[in-house]
């Protein structure tokens, strides 16, 4: 039955709310929810709008985040204005007041890193959709864009760097190949090649096409690697004001190889049909073991010292998919949470965030409008709503277990999406959630 929803998971259709209903319902039978929402107002904190300059409300966090290194901000959707804005909002506290000096976003390697590089030669609107998804092409995060750019400027970096294995077409290319050339005159060339080859390799339309691309695609990825190696002084020369521009390179191209022997192999088996036995070996799930290996490369290796804010979706951040009572595929496959190593989940402290109403944009055209569904009285949610006011935030971190904590500890239902109604333990999940209650479509910038 679970290969069956597998297959083809990249169009699996989303659990719907009314395959949900009775489990929602059951669920909770015999939690107290007055007692749940009495407590949830005694102890969560009101948070001031989400446009506020004013950060004397998210001092709450400083607290919780005392041994923390990495913060991980989730979104239940993406499209969404006061979502975007509300992290945008704690990014800028945790690094002028907690010193998080990195910012890892879900986007490509790739895009990021070349962005990062050559940020004080952009424009902000430029930046931002050189580097990141066409989802966040807001002007919520033009502004973010226009922050990275003053902290370098003052000298207080916040530096940006994507833990995602896609990327646009041609940005790193660009981006990159007139660099490379200061290493090796042969090496634009070969850049070109490998890149054009890269794109033609996940367009093959059998495997044994795939099979006949792969080694020489993967000589020349290896041949650049070598020349960056043998040339990293004088690449880094080329940028003096950033130590880890030869670095974030190297580990470009080692995406690269990985990705043509470890991802698209199966994405091609796919396109045609020909799905894994093994659930993890699909390209749903590998994008997020994948995911979890560059967070690591980039916590462990490129900023092993520094302190680290990851921006993804809750799917992706939340803290082991493997053990959600219903997941958006009905089948609680590993996320990137699950993969990452335990040392990095010791460092973490998880935040969903959530939202009770309104409507965001469809990330798949960034035109659509995805209404929020009312959700049932007992969910996540509703619990928050009873608080009324319209952005808190509270920490499940170190929530005692007692009758008026029950809802965190037993399987409740929250959104995702905004449309599909999911089944959680939250304290299993998350170490904080910021709810908002009503968010609005994003306004994507042309």
């Amino acid at each position: 039955m679970k290969q069956k929803l597998l297959i083809g998971v990249t169009s699996v259709c989303l659990a719907t709310f009314s395959l949900f209903q009775p489990l929602l319902h059951a669920a909770n039978k015999d939690g107290n929810l007055e007692d749940w929402k009495k407590w949830t107002k005694q102890h969560v904190a009101k948070l001031h709008s989400t446009t506020s300059s004013d950060t004397q409300d998210l001092k709450v966090l400083k607290k919780y985040l005392k041994d923390r290194r990495i913060v991980h901000l989730g979104e239940m959707t993406h499209g969404s204005t006061e979502i975007n804005q509300s992290k945008v909002r704690i990014i800028r506290y945790l690094h002028e007041e907690l010193d998080y000096d990195v910012l890892a976003f879900e986007s490509g390697l790739s895009d990021t890193g070349t962005v990062e590089r050559n940020l004080s030669k952009l424009d902000a609107k430029e930046a931002m959709k050189n580097s990141i998804y066409a989802t966040w092409h807001t002007q919520d995060l033009i502004e973010l864009f226009q922050y990275l750019q003053e902290q370098k400027q003052k000298g207080d970096p916040l530096h940006l760097i994507g833990f995602d294995i896609n990327n646009m077409s041609n940005k790193f290319l660009d981006g990159t190949k007139d660099w490379i050339a200061k290493a090796n005159p042969t090496a634009k060339a070969l850049l070109e090649q490998a890149e054009n080859g890269y794109s033609d390799i996940r367009k093959s339309t059998t495997y044994q096409e795939y099979q006949q691309k792969k080694s020489p695609l993967l000589q020349k990825y290896q041949q650049l690697a070598k020349i960056v190696s043998q040339n990293r002084a004088k690449l880094a020369k080329q940028y003096p004001d950033q130590p880890k521009a030869v670095q974030i390179l190297e580990e470009t191209l080692q995406l690269r190889i990985r990705m043509i022997e470890n991802y698209i192999p199966f994405e091609i088996k796919e396109s045609q049909q020909d799905y894994p036995t093994n659930l993890e070996d699909l390209t749903f799930f590998k994008r997020d073991r994948m995911m979890a290996e560059n967070l690591t490369i980039i916590a462990d290796k490129i900023y092993p010292h520094e302190k680290v804010i990851v921006w993804g979706h809750n799917y992706h951040v939340r803290k082991d998919n493997t053990k959600m009572t219903k997941d958006w595929v009905q089948v609680q496959g590993p996320n990137m949470g699950t993969y990452l190593p335990t040392h990095l989940k010791n460092q973490s402290y998880v935040l969903g965030i959530y939202a009770y109403s309104g409507a965001s944009l469809e990330p798949s055209d960034n035109k659509t409008i995805i209404p929020v569904a009312i959700p049932p009285s007992d969910s996540i949610e509703s619990i928050f709503k009873s608080v009324h006011h319209p952005h808190l935030f509270l920490d499940l971190s170190k929530a005692p277990k007692n009758k008026r904590t029950s809802w965190m500890y037993s399987s409740q239902s929250a959104s995702h999406f905004g449309s599909t109604f999911e089944l959680m333990k939250a304290k299993e999940q998350y170490d904080g959630i910021i709810w908002l209650e009503k968010i609005t479509p994003s306004i994507i910038v042309k």
